[in-house]
């Protein structure tokens, strides 16, 4: 894409340029050039993720989720559908069935950690000691709930033993979840390798996708991940949205987690507590009203970060390098500090 494709200015995360993200074009304290490096924690916010939710917020606003038939809801339905299928392209997944909508990261790992059943059999989860506390605390709540057994696998300057892996997992595993990449230690864990690992004992696997998709593609069908789970507001896309990935067979198997309006096809109650239920497919995880301009703005990341355009920036950037220059302002903690020049050691996701 050329320069001007780009909304001008040089290229910078995914190849986007700096006009993409309006706040860079603003100065720090009026003179300032801005320089943001705090990109594991969020990214800057895209334009045309901001301009779609404005979009539909002003323009459409009607009910989805089957609730209304007018041309308003209609329209909703379809931005739905939309960054659904969006979504589920830019995941490699097998149908955008296998998509779910959450509030983020966090929310998709407790919808998992809560809803996989267990078997009489399998009753052991396995981390990593690189988790994130949206990842770890879920799966040692549900390990203390209901008394199974969680196992830390131990890596060395965030590397993952694999052969220590393969000793821990076995025909008592449920799951085991690793962070697809650390935002602590860097790199990347071998996802295709504990796929295949896991799969030979019968167990699944959960991805935590957050910290990866800033600087990676990720295909989940090619790595044979079971679940996977990352947030919108990491791509540049708002805030309030995650997905919660899974493949088709194995969502239908996870118990509900928050009931209510939208989750059930049928009801049938008699006096008492002997009501059945019949649950949806997907929507039986989370009730109640969508966050829908969200949701539609969601997809937009996923459109912007393109195959092609992930395997130039990687190809074309130093991973951990970045050399600004000028008069810019660093800022963090309590206060700001000025600077004349730098040489730092930052993701290659970091907006320049």
């Amino acid at each position: 894409m050329t320069r001007a494709a780009h909304g001008g200015g040089r290229e910078t995360f995914f190849g986007l340029g700096r006009g993409q993200f309006p706040r860079l074009l603003r100065a720090v304290e009026g003179r300032k050039r801005l320089v943001y490096l705090d990109n594991a924690c969020t990214a800057l916010k895209l334009r045309a993720p901001a301009e779609k939710m404005r979009d539909f917020a002003l323009q459409g606003g009607g009910c989805a989720g089957g609730r209304s038939m007018h041309a308003l809801a209609r329209r909703s339905e379809e931005a739905v559908a939309q960054t659904r299928a969006a979504t589920a392209a830019y995941l490699g997944a097998a149908s955008p069935r296998e998509i779910v909508f959450t509030s983020g990261t966090t929310e998709a790992v407790n919808l998992l950690a809560r809803g996989l059943p267990a078997s009489p059999g399998r009753r052991e989860i396995i981390v990593t000691d690189l988790e994130h506390n949206s990842a770890y605390l879920p799966f040692y709540e549900r390990a203390r709930r209901d008394g199974l057994s969680l196992i830390v696998a131990k890596t060395k300057r965030g590397r993952l033993d694999l052969k220590a892996l393969a000793r821990l997992v076995s025909k008592k595993t449920m799951l085991v979840a690793i962070p697809r990449s650390s935002n602590v230690f860097g790199g990347v864990l071998p996802l295709d390798a504990v796929c295949d690992l896991a799969h030979d004992a019968g167990a699944f696997v959960f991805a935590d996708e957050a910290q990866y998709l800033q600087s990676h593609r990720e295909d989940v069908q090619e790595t044979g991940v079971d679940f996977a789970a990352f947030s919108a507001h990491k791509l540049g896309g708002p805030f309030g949205v995650g997905v919660l990935y899974g493949k088709e067979h194995l969502l239908n198997t996870l118990e509900p987690h928050k009931p209510g309006g939208g989750t059930v096809a049928g009801l049938r109650a008699p006096a008492g507590f002997g009501a059945r239920i019949i649950w949806t497919h997907r929507g039986a995880l989370r009730g109640g009203f969508k966050t829908i301009p969200a949701s539609s703005g969601s997809g937009k990341p996923c459109a912007c970060t393109n195959a092609s355009t992930v395997r130039r920036f990687a190809r074309t950037s130093p991973p951990w390098s970045a050399e600004p220059s000028g008069d810019f302002q660093i800022c963090g903690g309590r206060g700001c500090w000025a600077r004349s020049t730098v040489s730092s050691r930052a993701p290659s996701s970091l907006f320049m």
